[in-house]
């Protein structure tokens, strides 16, 4: 393991970590979210959305 980092990845870790961790808590939303309508039928779910046709 390497002590010294370079600096431009200290700064790509450091703009990608946020990013990541949104990615990471969405991903744990969506699949909480489908869990949790995994017993509905898929149109309850439709019904629940936006109305897309105004």
């Amino acid at each position: 393991m390497r002590v010294m980092a370079p600096l431009n990845t200290i700064k790509t870790q450091a703009l990608l970590n946020p990013l990541f961790e949104a990615k990471t808590e969405m991903t744990t939303l969506f699949k909480a979210l489908m869990g949790y309508y995994s017993h509905q039928p898929l149109w309850d779910i439709e019904a629940m959305g936006p109305d897309l046709d105004g």
